[in-house]
């Protein structure tokens, strides 16, 4: 069973990490190398901006980091890396954006 306070601290990190690639400051050079390198409209810097598709692959990394360090079974990756996922694009929606 996943230790539940390795799964609060998930709900809590992975909008965070979301954030911190999608909107934050210090990840600024890294969107500014895909829009250099794939254009506006390219599908991956898409990908780096838009917060809902940028929480699921935190998301699955979250699922994979619970499995290997807290126990999760791994028939519950997917489930909870799009839990995580669905969390992140809640609290961006409470957030306003």
């Amino acid at each position: 069973m996943i230790h539940l306070l390795g799964l609060l601290v998930l709900v809590l990190a992975v909008p965070r990490a979301t954030q911190l690639v999608v909107d934050d400051k210090i990840f600024e050079p890294v969107r500014m190398f895909f829009i250099r390198k794939f254009g506006e409209d390219g599908w991956l810097t898409y990908l780096v901006h838009c917060p809902d598709c940028t929480s699921v692959y935190m998301g699955l990394l979250g699922s994979t980091y619970a499995w290997l360090f807290l126990g999760l079974a791994v028939q519950w990756l997917v489930p909870l890396g799009l839990a995580l996922s669905y969390v992140t694009v809640l609290f961006y929606r409470y957030k306003g954006e």
